[in-house]
């Protein structure tokens, strides 16, 4: 966390796990959003130039405690009092989708994917399935959830994911850019917009107590622990190898 032009930066800081969340990742990240203190904006990203979010970390268990907090930061996200700015640095899945989604503003490099790849490991992207609703269409949505398709950074502006993209070489300069354009808005226009946002387009739109236990009870079954077993173990879970 760092604060730059008037700007609060948080970076994802997992880089040799692909930026994945774990339970205290989360709760750093809310925390921040709560509480992002006297800023004009927030800048979200991940370290490094691999990833920018691979989502839940898959090497845990803690899916309950995983659940409730991601939940919470996602609410934070949205109640967040200024602008959300998502540097989209690399690869972004699962709940990283989600963290872009309820970004406001999304700049990605003209490399980055995106995709909701759950389903394979035998989840579901409960948690960020109204997010993603709130940008994209229920079509691109179904055809990532259900069939596992990755989107392009050209496909992911097309779809609503990313606003736009740009070369790495540039990624700095057009995030600073957007900056400086933010910070040159009148700062209680922005608030008040900002908190607008909230009533009229997050509230109809965020995630909930029935998602989380669905996302709960998926995680415990069976299927699950050995689609996560199998994804660890790089081999094809159990219900790939018996259709053969």
């Amino acid at each position: 966390m760092s604060r730059r032009n008037g700007a609060l930066w948080l970076t994802i800081d997992r880089e040799s796990r692909a930026n994945a969340l774990n339970p205290n990742t989360i709760a750093d990240l809310r925390q921040a959003f709560v509480n992002p203190g006297d800023v004009r904006l927030v800048v979200l990203t991940g370290a490094g130039e691999r990833a920018f979010c691979s989502g839940a970390d898959l090497a845990g268990d803690a899916a309950e405690e995983t659940a409730s907090q991601f939940v919470a930061l996602l609410d934070a996200m949205d109640r967040c009092p200024v602008p959300i700015v998502a540097r989209v640095n690399g690869a972004v899945a699962g709940g990283g989708v989600g963290l872009v989604c309820a970004s406001d503003i999304a700049i990605g490099v003209d490399v980055v994917t995106f995709a909701t790849p759950e389903a394979r490991v035998g989840l579901f992207p409960f948690m960020i399935f109204p997010y993603l609703l709130r940008v994209s269409s229920p079509r691109v949505v179904a055809d990532m959830a259900f069939a596992g398709q990755r989107l392009s950074a050209v496909d992911a502006v097309q779809a609503g994911f990313l606003t736009r993209v740009v070369r790495r070489s540039g990624l700095d300069d057009e995030v600073d850019r957007l900056c400086s354009e933010i910070r040159s808005m009148g700062p209680q226009a922005l608030l008040d917009g900002r908190a607008a946002f909230g009533r009229h387009v997050f509230a109809s739109s965020a995630a909930d107590d029935e998602l989380m236990r669905a996302l709960i009870n998926a995680w415990s079954r069976p299927e699950s622990q050995e689609g996560r077993a199998a994804f660890r173990e790089k081999r094809s879970p159990a219900w790939i190898e018996g259709s053969k």
